[in-house]
């Protein structure tokens, strides 16, 4: 999304990013939003994204790494 803001062939007012945290006492889940900039930008990262985005990075990668050796 950020890229295609960036390259001008999206507006930047139909995109809004959620990040959804789940409060590890209580459960509830809290949702900060963020807008992006003419140029693909917004604000600062949610403290853990680093963190979730190798996870499912891994995750993914171990899985198509299991599907194509069982081919």
């Amino acid at each position: 999304m950020q890229a295609l803001v960036a390259e001008g062939r999206l507006s930047p007012e139909l995109v809004k990013l959620h990040w959804f945290t789940r409060s590890k006492t209580t459960g509830a889940t809290t949702i900060r939003s963020a807008d992006l900039d003419d140029a693909g930008a917004f604000g600062d990262w949610p403290e853990d994204f680093g963190d979730v985005e190798l996870d499912i990075d891994k995750r993914y990668l171990d899985a198509a790494e299991a599907k194509m050796s069982s081919r």
